[in-house]
């Protein structure tokens, strides 16, 4: 629909020359409709639109602008500051449902997009961590306490939660299709919206879902992958809930009995580099009805970022340039599949509080969250750290596995250190993109 749409602001804004073809357009559609023109300001902000990059000669109305890019590219400044005011008061309320705050994700991702693809100052800087990600924080963490439990046992028609994924996957695959799963590691939805913009540029035939859902608390890799590839919550894998090295046995010990009968799967784990793509040429020859691909580029970009998020938003934006994700995308298309892309969790520009020397006394120690399975020294430590930390336990862990999550924006890392890490609660960690990518021919 958004296709659809996009096509026709632009023919409607850039008319064709041919009488005949302009005489259809125009009574085709016609944005001065006062209740079509009242969303295109909110379609464009939002991304689902994106401003022509060849303005007409003439706008036919002042309000066309919305829909027309800059000669830089860039949002200015104030439009920036405008942009931080609106959504800091769209921020959804307490007891908001899931869907509204899926709904905020995709604007605030749009936001933080803009925000971090080019320069700004201190103040600017500020502004958006003071001003706007601390009172989303804070409004999202009260969600995620309040309501994430509840969504694990939503039914699977589009995925909510990780663990989803694989089912919804699967009727597909019982209807006979052949399906494909990206995973790029660590890839944030507002670093989805560089990618994508980049794959738009090189892909003009592609067709691209805008959608999005949760991860697991802790956003750790071990966890949220083995969701992913196994359908199943972390709960049911306690024995293995360390590990990063399963994606292949969970993705085919799910799909043995997915469907009441055996689907022949294949997996492959891959750096994401352009020498990659012989291998993954050889995994879609082997004609698995469903195919999983975990690419580790975006999160080791992730923990080799030294210039916060303006660094790594460059260095994903030159990633996504590369021939090796488009010609992925283009390959699996090729050959039938249908595609899906999501990320195992995303990622946070952190700033260090400290760090805790315990030793062997943690079992696992993250820059955002260290997970004991001592239960006094859980607790021993979650009162000597006190409001530094949160208690990430819940009913889809295993008893055995407790998360002391950083809160904030704070890291256990040397005080000051600005570092990208992963592994808290917060909607930029959280939430990750689940989207569909299939050929198309523009309306």
């Amino acid at each position: 629909f958004w296709q659809f749409l996009q096509a026709r602001w632009e023919r409607w804004l850039i008319p064709p020359t041919d009488s005949n073809v302009q005489e259809f357009v125009s009574a085709e559609i016609s944005f001065e409709e006062s209740q079509l023109r009242v969303w295109m300001d909110n379609l464009f902000f939002e991304g689902l639109l994106k401003p022509l990059e060849t303005a007409p000669a003439r706008l036919p109305h002042p309000w066309c602008e919305v829909g027309v890019a800059k000669k830089d590219g860039d949002a200015s400044v104030e439009e920036l500051a405008a942009m931080r005011r609106r959504l800091a008061g769209e921020i959804p309320e307490t007891e908001a449902g899931y869907k509204d705050w899926l709904h905020f994700a995709h604007r605030y991702s749009t936001h933080v997009a803009s925000s971090f693809s080019r320069d700004q100052d201190a103040d600017e800087t500020a502004a958006f961590w003071n001003d706007l990600w601390t009172p989303v924080n804070e409004r999202f963490g009260q969600f995620v306490r309040s309501h994430l439990e509840s969504l694990c046992n939503l039914p699977p028609t589009r995925p909510v939660l990780a663990h989803h994924i694989a089912r919804f996957l699967a009727r597909r695959v019982s209807g006979g299709t052949k399906v494909a799963l990206l995973v790029l590691d660590g890839l944030s939805l507002s670093q989805w919206r560089i990618v994508r913009g980049e794959l738009e540029r090189v892909l003009p035939a592609l067709c691209i879902s805008d959608d999005a859902c949760f991860t697991m608390a802790p956003s750790v890799t071990n966890v949220a992958r083995q969701c992913i590839y196994s359908g199943e919550l972390p709960v049911f894998f306690e024995a293995t809930i360390d590990r990063t090295d399963l994606d292949a046995k969970r993705w085919k010990i799910f799909w043995d009995s997915a469907i009441g009968r055996p689907v022949r799967s294949a997996h492959i784990n891959i750096e994401g580099v352009d020498t990659d793509f012989t291998a993954l040429e050889e995994t879609i020859d082997k004609e698995a009805a469903a195919v999983g691909i975990t690419v580790r580029m975006p999160d080791e970009i992730v923990h080799g970022a030294t210039m916060g998020w303006r660094g790594l938003t460059g260095q994903i934006s030159l990633w996504a340039r590369q021939s090796f994700l488009s010609n992925t995308i283009k390959a699996l298309l090729d050959a039938g599949y249908e595609l899906y892309l999501t990320a195992d969790h995303g990622n946070l520009e952190s700033v260090g509080g400290g760090t805790i020397p315990q030793g062997v006394l943690v079992e696992r120690s993250g820059q955002r969250v260290r997970i004991y399975r001592d239960p006094t020294i859980f607790e021993h430590t979650a009162v000597q750290l006190g409001a530094r930390v949160e208690q990430g336990s819940s009913k889809m862990l295993p008893p055995s596995y407790l998360p002391l999550i950083h809160s904030g924006r704070g890291a256990f890392v040397t005080s000051g250190q600005t570092i990208v890490t992963h592994g808290g609660t917060s909607i930029d960690e959280m939430v990750i993109p689940f989207i569909q990518l299939s050929k198309t021919s523009r309306p």
